[in-house]
């Protein structure tokens, strides 16, 4: 068993599904992820227009260093099934 703090510093990305979500929920999940500044990237996952999946990277500037309270915090505000953790 390793210790969490470990087990979160071998995340290598965050992949957050915002298929579907509103508008209004962008500048939350911005401000939320400025709290946790560091070197892991953000792909989100959204529909185009023309109805097709379309991944995006976040610009570095909002890149995170995962922690339990932000994975807490995303959970809240869009639900764990839209966060996905890689390692």
């Amino acid at each position: 068993m390793q210790p969490v703090d470990e087990i979160y510093r071998s995340i290598s990305a965050v992949s957050i599904n915002l298929s579907g979500i509103r508008e209004n929920v962008f500048e939350s999940l911005k401000q939320l992820l400025g709290t946790s500044p560091g070197k892991v990237p953000i792909y989100l996952h959204l529909d185009s227009p023309a109805k097709s999946k379309v991944q995006v990277v976040v610009g570095n500037g909002l890149f995170v260093q995962p922690n339990e309270k932000l994975i807490a915090d995303i959970d809240s505000l869009l639900g764990s099934e839209r966060l996905s953790l890689v390692v």
